[in-house]
Protein backbone atom coordinates (compact mmCIF):
# COMPACT_ATOMS: atom_id res chain seq x y z
CA UNK A 1 0.00 0.00 0.00
CA UNK A 2 1.15 3.93 -0.59
CA UNK A 3 2.47 4.92 2.30
CA UNK A 4 2.61 8.83 3.41
CA UNK A 5 5.30 9.30 6.40
CA UNK A 6 5.11 12.45 8.87
CA UNK A 7 7.28 13.64 10.97
CA UNK A 8 9.24 11.36 9.14
CA UNK A 9 12.64 11.69 11.17
CA UNK A 10 15.43 9.59 10.15
CA UNK A 11 13.03 7.09 8.96
CA UNK A 12 12.12 4.48 11.49
CA UNK A 13 8.69 4.24 10.71
CA UNK A 14 9.72 4.21 6.70
CA UNK A 15 12.12 1.07 7.36
CA UNK A 16 9.51 -0.58 8.77
CA UNK A 17 6.90 -0.52 6.51
CA UNK A 18 8.99 -0.48 3.67
CA UNK A 19 10.01 -3.88 5.29
CA UNK A 20 6.70 -5.13 5.33
CA UNK A 21 6.01 -4.48 1.50
CA UNK A 22 4.49 -1.02 1.64
CA UNK A 23 5.86 1.71 -0.42
CA UNK A 24 6.70 4.83 0.59
CA UNK A 25 5.79 7.49 -1.61
CA UNK A 26 6.21 11.00 0.52
CA UNK A 27 8.15 12.00 3.95
CA UNK A 28 7.91 15.06 5.79
CA UNK A 29 9.94 16.93 8.57
CA UNK A 30 11.22 19.71 9.52
CA UNK A 31 14.71 18.47 11.04
CA UNK A 32 16.75 18.80 7.78
CA UNK A 33 19.57 16.61 9.56
CA UNK A 34 17.22 13.87 9.97
CA UNK A 35 15.55 14.40 6.56
CA UNK A 36 18.65 14.13 4.87
CA UNK A 37 19.52 10.69 6.66
CA UNK A 38 15.83 9.70 5.93
CA UNK A 39 16.30 10.26 1.88
CA UNK A 40 20.16 8.65 1.97
CA UNK A 41 18.34 5.34 3.31
CA UNK A 42 14.85 5.13 1.99
CA UNK A 43 14.83 4.89 -1.73
CA UNK A 44 11.00 3.11 -1.70
CA UNK A 45 8.45 4.83 -3.90
CA UNK A 46 10.21 8.02 -4.94
CA UNK A 47 10.82 9.61 -1.59
CA UNK A 48 9.67 13.45 -1.89
CA UNK A 49 11.39 16.45 -0.13
CA UNK A 50 8.51 18.23 1.47
CA UNK A 51 7.68 21.68 0.38
CA UNK A 52 8.77 24.87 1.50
CA UNK A 53 11.06 22.84 3.98
CA UNK A 54 13.67 24.90 5.93
CA UNK A 55 16.11 24.70 9.00
CA UNK A 56 14.05 26.60 11.51
CA UNK A 57 15.00 28.67 13.79
CA UNK A 58 13.53 27.18 16.96
CA UNK A 59 11.74 23.47 17.58
CA UNK A 60 8.13 24.76 16.01
CA UNK A 61 8.23 23.86 12.30
CA UNK A 62 5.92 26.06 10.34
CA UNK A 63 5.75 23.11 7.33
CA UNK A 64 2.52 20.80 8.41
CA UNK A 65 1.04 23.62 10.13
CA UNK A 66 1.01 25.39 6.67
CA UNK A 67 -2.44 23.22 6.32
CA UNK A 68 -3.67 24.80 2.64
CA UNK A 69 -0.32 24.34 0.74
CA UNK A 70 0.67 20.51 2.90
CA UNK A 71 -2.73 18.70 3.04
CA UNK A 72 -3.87 19.13 -0.21
CA UNK A 73 -0.15 17.82 -1.61
CA UNK A 74 -0.96 15.14 -0.11
CA UNK A 75 -4.51 14.24 -0.50
CA UNK A 76 -3.48 14.14 -4.52
CA UNK A 77 -1.07 11.78 -3.48
CA UNK A 78 -4.16 9.28 -2.63
CA UNK A 79 -2.09 7.51 0.19
CA UNK A 80 -3.27 4.21 1.47
CA UNK A 81 -1.77 4.75 5.07
CA UNK A 82 -0.71 8.22 6.59
CA UNK A 83 1.78 7.19 9.50
CA UNK A 84 3.66 9.90 12.06
CA UNK A 85 4.14 10.92 15.68
CA UNK A 86 3.74 14.22 16.24
CA UNK A 87 6.29 15.83 18.46
CA UNK A 88 6.44 14.37 21.99
CA UNK A 89 7.82 16.94 24.04
CA UNK A 90 5.15 18.78 25.15
CA UNK A 91 3.58 15.47 26.75
CA UNK A 92 6.69 13.61 27.82
CA UNK A 93 7.27 12.49 31.06
CA UNK A 94 10.97 13.65 30.07
CA UNK A 95 10.27 16.75 29.06
CA UNK A 96 9.28 20.49 30.44
CA UNK A 97 5.19 18.80 30.14
CA UNK A 98 3.70 21.89 28.98
CA UNK A 99 1.16 20.14 27.50
CA UNK A 100 -1.25 22.08 25.37
CA UNK A 101 0.60 25.31 26.15
CA UNK A 102 3.47 24.01 24.17
CA UNK A 103 3.54 25.52 20.60
CA UNK A 104 4.37 21.98 18.93
CA UNK A 105 1.29 20.55 20.29
CA UNK A 106 -0.95 21.72 17.54
CA UNK A 107 0.55 19.80 15.17
CA UNK A 108 -1.57 17.15 16.47
CA UNK A 109 -4.05 18.97 15.22
CA UNK A 110 -2.27 19.32 11.92
CA UNK A 111 -2.36 16.03 11.58
CA UNK A 112 -5.79 15.46 12.44
CA UNK A 113 -6.33 17.83 9.13
CA UNK A 114 -4.19 16.14 6.98
CA UNK A 115 -6.13 12.55 7.45
CA UNK A 116 -9.85 13.69 7.55
CA UNK A 117 -8.32 16.03 4.05
CA UNK A 118 -6.78 13.29 2.52
CA UNK A 119 -8.90 10.34 4.12
CA UNK A 120 -6.45 7.58 3.55
CA UNK A 121 -7.92 4.00 4.54
CA UNK A 122 -5.49 3.90 7.43
CA UNK A 123 -3.38 5.66 9.61
CA UNK A 124 -1.00 5.68 12.43
CA UNK A 125 -0.51 7.93 15.09
CA UNK A 126 2.75 7.14 17.71
CA UNK A 127 3.50 9.43 20.85
CA UNK A 128 3.52 9.17 24.65
CA UNK A 129 1.11 7.76 26.62
CA UNK A 130 0.58 11.30 28.30
CA UNK A 131 -0.79 12.46 25.24
CA UNK A 132 -4.37 11.37 25.60
CA UNK A 133 -5.07 13.42 28.05
CA UNK A 134 -4.30 16.86 25.97
CA UNK A 135 -7.04 18.92 24.53
CA UNK A 136 -5.07 18.53 21.31
CA UNK A 137 -5.55 14.78 21.50
CA UNK A 138 -8.99 15.32 22.08
CA UNK A 139 -9.35 17.47 19.29
CA UNK A 140 -7.41 15.23 16.65
CA UNK A 141 -10.20 12.33 18.04
CA UNK A 142 -13.49 14.50 17.39
CA UNK A 143 -12.13 14.88 13.72
CA UNK A 144 -10.95 11.57 12.70
CA UNK A 145 -14.66 10.35 14.42
CA UNK A 146 -16.48 12.81 12.02
CA UNK A 147 -14.26 11.62 8.88
CA UNK A 148 -15.54 7.74 9.70
CA UNK A 149 -12.86 6.24 11.56
CA UNK A 150 -13.12 3.68 13.66
CA UNK A 151 -9.88 3.52 15.95
CA UNK A 152 -7.79 1.18 18.10
CA UNK A 153 -6.10 2.91 20.93
CA UNK A 154 -3.39 0.69 22.78
CA UNK A 155 0.36 1.60 24.32
CA UNK A 156 2.51 -1.04 23.33
CA UNK A 157 6.53 -1.77 24.43
CA UNK A 158 8.36 -1.92 21.26
CA UNK A 159 10.56 -4.99 23.53
CA UNK A 160 7.99 -7.29 22.64
CA UNK A 161 8.46 -6.49 18.92
CA UNK A 162 11.96 -7.13 17.90
CA UNK A 163 13.16 -3.90 19.27
CA UNK A 164 15.95 -4.11 22.30
CA UNK A 165 14.64 -1.59 23.88
CA UNK A 166 12.48 -0.75 26.48
CA UNK A 167 10.64 1.58 24.99
CA UNK A 168 6.38 2.30 26.00
CA UNK A 169 4.45 3.93 23.35
CA UNK A 170 0.95 5.21 22.46
CA UNK A 171 -0.60 3.91 19.42
CA UNK A 172 -3.98 5.33 17.89
CA UNK A 173 -4.60 3.11 14.46
CA UNK A 174 -7.68 4.32 12.41
CA UNK A 175 -9.58 2.67 9.56
CA UNK A 176 -12.20 3.59 7.03
CA UNK A 177 -15.51 2.77 8.13
CA UNK A 178 -14.44 -0.03 10.80
CA UNK A 179 -15.24 -0.82 14.40
CA UNK A 180 -13.33 0.22 16.74
CA UNK A 181 -10.30 -2.00 18.30
CA UNK A 182 -10.31 -4.30 15.31
CA UNK A 183 -6.61 -4.09 15.04
CA UNK A 184 -6.02 -4.89 18.59
CA UNK A 185 -5.69 -8.67 18.24
CA UNK A 186 -3.55 -8.52 15.26
CA UNK A 187 -1.12 -6.65 17.75
CA UNK A 188 -1.85 -9.01 20.11
CA UNK A 189 -0.81 -11.99 17.63
CA UNK A 190 2.07 -10.60 16.60
CA UNK A 191 3.36 -9.98 20.27
CA UNK A 192 6.60 -12.13 20.96
CA UNK A 193 6.17 -14.24 24.40
CA UNK A 194 9.45 -12.50 25.83
CA UNK A 195 11.29 -8.87 25.93
CA UNK A 196 14.05 -8.85 23.29
CA UNK A 197 17.49 -8.52 25.18
CA UNK A 198 20.39 -6.60 24.82
CA UNK A 199 22.48 -10.18 25.11
CA UNK A 200 20.02 -10.80 22.21
CA UNK A 201 21.27 -8.06 19.70
CA UNK A 202 24.98 -7.40 21.07
CA UNK A 203 25.68 -11.11 21.66
CA UNK A 204 26.15 -13.15 25.31
CA UNK A 205 29.60 -11.93 25.53
CA UNK A 206 29.15 -8.14 25.78
CA UNK A 207 29.48 -6.87 29.42
CA UNK A 208 31.22 -6.87 32.29
CA UNK A 209 30.61 -10.26 34.23
CA UNK A 210 29.72 -9.05 38.21
CA UNK A 211 28.26 -11.95 40.27
CA UNK A 212 26.89 -14.03 37.25
CA UNK A 213 25.11 -11.60 35.44
CA UNK A 214 27.07 -9.09 32.27
CA UNK A 215 26.21 -5.61 32.94
CA UNK A 216 27.13 -2.15 31.35
CA UNK A 217 26.58 1.04 31.90
CA UNK A 218 23.78 3.20 29.90
CA UNK A 219 23.50 7.05 31.58
CA UNK A 220 20.44 6.85 34.03
CA UNK A 221 17.03 8.75 32.79
CA UNK A 222 16.26 10.10 36.28
CA UNK A 223 17.83 11.78 39.54
CA UNK A 224 17.34 8.19 41.24
CA UNK A 225 17.80 6.22 38.66
CA UNK A 226 20.57 3.51 38.23
CA UNK A 227 22.93 3.80 34.96
CA UNK A 228 24.11 -0.11 35.95
CA UNK A 229 22.57 -2.24 33.34
CA UNK A 230 22.00 -5.86 32.93
CA UNK A 231 22.36 -7.63 28.79
CA UNK A 232 19.84 -9.79 29.79
CA UNK A 233 17.09 -7.32 29.83
CA UNK A 234 16.01 -4.88 27.41
CA UNK A 235 17.52 -1.41 27.65
CA UNK A 236 16.23 1.75 28.87
CA UNK A 237 14.26 3.79 26.56
CA UNK A 238 16.90 5.55 24.55
CA UNK A 239 17.24 9.23 25.03
CA UNK A 240 19.82 11.78 23.57
CA UNK A 241 21.81 11.53 26.92
CA UNK A 242 21.74 7.67 26.89
CA UNK A 243 25.59 7.64 25.70
CA UNK A 244 26.83 10.04 28.40
CA UNK A 245 29.79 8.16 30.80
CA UNK A 246 29.01 8.37 34.50
CA UNK A 247 30.47 11.75 35.69
CA UNK A 248 33.94 11.64 38.08
CA UNK A 249 31.92 12.52 41.15
CA UNK A 250 29.16 10.15 40.09
CA UNK A 251 27.71 8.84 43.54
CA UNK A 252 26.20 4.99 43.06
CA UNK A 253 22.53 4.58 43.39
CA UNK A 254 20.46 1.73 44.14
CA UNK A 255 21.15 -1.24 41.72
CA UNK A 256 24.09 0.21 41.14
CA UNK A 257 27.89 -1.24 41.27
CA UNK A 258 30.65 0.28 43.29
CA UNK A 259 32.77 1.34 40.60
CA UNK A 260 30.28 2.25 37.65
CA UNK A 261 33.26 3.55 35.76
CA UNK A 262 34.42 -0.12 35.22
CA UNK A 263 31.55 -0.87 33.50
CA UNK A 264 31.67 -1.21 29.75
CA UNK A 265 29.82 1.87 27.50
CA UNK A 266 27.20 1.25 24.61
CA UNK A 267 28.35 4.07 21.43
CA UNK A 268 25.93 5.21 19.37
CA UNK A 269 26.31 2.19 16.17
CA UNK A 270 25.23 0.01 19.56
CA UNK A 271 22.48 2.63 20.61
CA UNK A 272 21.42 2.04 16.76
CA UNK A 273 21.14 -1.62 16.56
CA UNK A 274 19.20 -1.72 19.95
CA UNK A 275 16.65 0.36 18.20
CA UNK A 276 17.03 -2.09 15.16
CA UNK A 277 18.49 -0.33 12.55
CA UNK A 278 20.48 -2.21 10.59
CA UNK A 279 24.44 -1.80 10.90
CA UNK A 280 24.42 -0.69 7.09
CA UNK A 281 22.03 2.41 7.92
CA UNK A 282 23.75 5.57 6.44
CA UNK A 283 23.95 8.26 9.60
CA UNK A 284 26.39 10.62 7.61
CA UNK A 285 24.66 11.77 4.51
CA UNK A 286 26.27 14.97 2.54
CA UNK A 287 25.03 18.45 3.60
CA UNK A 288 25.00 21.37 2.08
CA UNK A 289 27.52 23.82 2.97
CA UNK A 290 26.74 26.53 5.12
CA UNK A 291 26.66 30.19 3.94
CA UNK A 292 30.57 31.77 5.34
CA UNK A 293 30.59 33.65 8.41
CA UNK A 294 32.04 36.56 6.36
CA UNK A 295 32.52 38.21 2.96
CA UNK A 296 35.67 36.35 0.85
CA UNK A 297 35.43 33.18 3.47
CA UNK A 298 34.86 29.61 1.83
CA UNK A 299 31.69 27.92 2.76
CA UNK A 300 31.48 25.91 6.04
CA UNK A 301 31.27 22.44 5.55
CA UNK A 302 28.10 20.96 7.89
CA UNK A 303 28.27 17.43 8.92
CA UNK A 304 25.58 15.01 10.93
CA UNK A 305 27.05 15.07 14.84
CA UNK A 306 26.88 12.30 17.35
CA UNK A 307 24.42 14.15 18.98
CA UNK A 308 22.25 14.79 15.90
CA UNK A 309 22.30 10.58 15.29
CA UNK A 310 21.44 10.30 19.10
CA UNK A 311 18.64 12.80 19.14
CA UNK A 312 17.15 10.91 16.01
CA UNK A 313 17.53 7.25 17.34
CA UNK A 314 15.59 8.53 20.56
CA UNK A 315 12.97 10.22 18.44
CA UNK A 316 12.71 7.49 15.80
CA UNK A 317 9.81 4.50 15.81
CA UNK A 318 11.99 1.28 16.31
CA UNK A 319 11.68 -0.16 12.51
CA UNK A 320 10.97 -4.02 13.93
CA UNK A 321 8.22 -2.26 16.08
CA UNK A 322 7.34 -0.44 12.79
CA UNK A 323 7.08 -3.68 10.59
CA UNK A 324 5.13 -5.03 12.82
CA UNK A 325 2.63 -2.26 12.58
CA UNK A 326 2.95 -2.61 8.86
CA UNK A 327 2.50 -6.39 8.75
CA UNK A 328 -0.76 -5.53 10.76
CA UNK A 329 -2.23 -3.13 8.45
CA UNK A 330 -2.01 -5.63 5.51
CA UNK A 331 -3.11 -8.51 7.62
CA UNK A 332 -6.10 -6.57 8.14
CA UNK A 333 -6.56 -5.28 4.53
CA UNK A 334 -6.32 -8.83 3.14
CA UNK A 335 -8.81 -9.59 5.31
CA UNK A 336 -6.84 -11.95 7.54
CA UNK A 337 -8.13 -13.38 10.86
CA UNK A 338 -5.52 -13.21 13.60
CA UNK A 339 -4.65 -16.14 15.31
CA UNK A 340 -5.44 -15.85 19.03
CA UNK A 341 -8.09 -17.45 21.16
CA UNK A 342 -11.18 -15.54 21.62
CA UNK A 343 -12.11 -14.68 25.05
CA UNK A 344 -15.49 -15.89 26.39
CA UNK A 345 -16.10 -14.88 30.47
CA UNK A 346 -16.29 -17.72 32.24
CA UNK A 347 -19.74 -16.99 33.73
CA UNK A 348 -20.68 -16.84 30.21
CA UNK A 349 -21.67 -20.79 30.19
CA UNK A 350 -23.95 -20.90 33.60
CA UNK A 351 -25.24 -17.16 32.04
CA UNK A 352 -27.07 -19.10 28.65
CA UNK A 353 -28.19 -22.38 31.00
CA UNK A 354 -30.14 -20.13 33.75
CA UNK A 355 -31.26 -17.26 31.18
CA UNK A 356 -31.62 -19.21 27.94
CA UNK A 357 -32.94 -22.65 29.81
CA UNK A 358 -29.61 -24.33 27.19
CA UNK A 359 -27.74 -27.28 28.04
CA UNK A 360 -26.19 -30.34 27.02
CA UNK A 361 -25.72 -30.33 22.89
CA UNK A 362 -27.46 -27.48 22.20
CA UNK A 363 -25.50 -25.34 24.86
CA UNK A 364 -22.32 -27.03 23.60
CA UNK A 365 -23.24 -25.65 19.97
CA UNK A 366 -24.13 -22.21 21.00
CA UNK A 367 -20.92 -21.73 22.94
CA UNK A 368 -19.02 -23.45 20.13
CA UNK A 369 -20.82 -20.89 17.38
CA UNK A 370 -20.19 -17.98 19.83
CA UNK A 371 -16.55 -18.86 20.00
CA UNK A 372 -16.55 -18.88 16.00
CA UNK A 373 -17.84 -15.31 16.03
CA UNK A 374 -15.62 -14.37 18.07
CA UNK A 375 -12.71 -15.21 15.99
CA UNK A 376 -14.20 -13.57 13.33
CA UNK A 377 -15.17 -10.82 14.72
CA UNK A 378 -11.87 -10.25 16.66
CA UNK A 379 -11.94 -7.89 18.96
CA UNK A 380 -14.03 -5.01 17.41
CA UNK A 381 -16.53 -3.58 19.88
CA UNK A 382 -19.86 -2.86 18.83
CA UNK A 383 -22.80 -0.89 20.67
CA UNK A 384 -25.02 -3.21 19.04
CA UNK A 385 -25.72 -6.80 17.90
CA UNK A 386 -27.23 -5.44 15.13
CA UNK A 387 -23.67 -3.63 14.27
CA UNK A 388 -22.10 -7.24 14.77
CA UNK A 389 -24.47 -8.92 12.69
CA UNK A 390 -24.28 -6.81 9.65
CA UNK A 391 -20.02 -6.55 10.10
CA UNK A 392 -20.66 -10.45 10.47
CA UNK A 393 -22.28 -11.05 7.07
CA UNK A 394 -19.85 -9.03 4.49
CA UNK A 395 -17.02 -11.23 5.69
CA UNK A 396 -16.12 -13.19 2.97
CA UNK A 397 -15.21 -16.52 5.19
CA UNK A 398 -18.69 -15.80 6.57
CA UNK A 399 -20.96 -15.24 3.32
CA UNK A 400 -19.40 -18.84 1.75
CA UNK A 401 -20.80 -20.64 4.66
CA UNK A 402 -24.26 -22.48 4.07
CA UNK A 403 -27.55 -20.05 5.32
CA UNK A 404 -27.94 -22.66 7.94
CA UNK A 405 -24.32 -22.10 9.41
CA UNK A 406 -24.50 -18.36 8.59
CA UNK A 407 -27.90 -18.32 10.89
CA UNK A 408 -26.54 -19.95 13.63
CA UNK A 409 -23.62 -17.49 13.87
CA UNK A 410 -25.59 -14.65 13.58
CA UNK A 411 -28.03 -16.29 16.11
CA UNK A 412 -25.06 -16.49 18.42
CA UNK A 413 -24.27 -12.48 18.97
CA UNK A 414 -27.58 -11.27 20.07
CA UNK A 415 -27.65 -13.51 23.75
CA UNK A 416 -24.39 -12.31 24.00
CA UNK A 417 -24.89 -8.91 23.85
CA UNK A 418 -27.69 -9.51 26.18
CA UNK A 419 -25.42 -11.19 28.50
CA UNK A 420 -23.20 -7.70 28.32
CA UNK A 421 -26.13 -5.20 28.69
CA UNK A 422 -27.36 -7.27 32.00
CA UNK A 423 -23.94 -7.11 33.45
CA UNK A 424 -23.55 -3.51 32.66
CA UNK A 425 -26.82 -2.93 34.30
CA UNK A 426 -25.74 -5.18 37.57
CA UNK A 427 -22.62 -3.19 37.84
CA UNK A 428 -24.68 0.14 37.39
CA UNK A 429 -27.07 -0.93 40.48
CA UNK A 430 -24.07 -1.92 42.61
CA UNK A 431 -22.44 1.79 42.15
CA UNK A 432 -25.38 3.02 42.63
CA UNK A 433 -26.38 1.24 46.29
CA UNK A 434 -23.18 2.24 47.16
CA UNK A 435 -23.63 5.84 46.62
CA UNK A 436 -27.21 5.69 48.15
CA UNK A 437 -25.35 4.46 51.03
CA UNK A 438 -22.98 7.20 51.43
CA UNK A 439 -25.99 10.17 50.56
CA UNK A 440 -27.66 8.16 53.79
CA UNK A 441 -24.20 7.87 56.31
CA UNK A 442 -23.97 11.67 55.46
CA UNK A 443 -27.44 12.74 55.98
CA UNK A 444 -27.41 11.14 59.46
CA UNK A 445 -24.20 11.76 60.31
CA UNK A 446 -22.71 15.05 58.94
CA UNK A 447 -23.60 18.53 60.54
CA UNK A 448 -23.81 21.30 58.00
CA UNK A 449 -23.29 23.77 60.24
CA UNK A 450 -19.93 22.29 61.32
CA UNK A 451 -18.61 21.47 58.40
CA UNK A 452 -17.63 17.84 59.94
CA UNK A 453 -18.67 14.62 61.06
CA UNK A 454 -20.99 14.48 63.88
CA UNK A 455 -18.36 11.96 65.84
CA UNK A 456 -15.28 13.99 64.60
CA UNK A 457 -13.09 15.34 67.33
Amino acid sequence: MRVVDLFCGAGGMALGMVRAGHRVVASYDYEEKALAVHQANIREGGLLRPHGIRRPRRHVQGDLLDLLTVAPDIAELAPDIIVGGPPCQAFSAAGKQLGDDDPRARLTEAYGVIIATARPRYFVLENVPGVRRSNVYRRFIIMIRRAGYGITETIVNASYYGSAQNRRRFLCIGCLDEADNFMLGYLLAAKAREQMTVADVLGPDFGLMVGGRRLYWQAPGGAQSAGTRRTDRSCATIVRSSFSRPASGYVPRRDDIQDVQSLPRLGFPQFALLAGFPNTWNWDPKLPDAPPKAEGRKPRKRSVTKADKMLMVANAVPPPLAKSLGDCLLAHSRGDIPDIEPKIPEDYERWLGHAKGLSGADLSQKMTDLRKVKRYLGTRQFVRAEQAIEFLEEIPAVASLSSARRWNLKAAVKPFFEYEAEKIELRRRREQRQRDKVEAFDAQNWDPDADQYLFSD
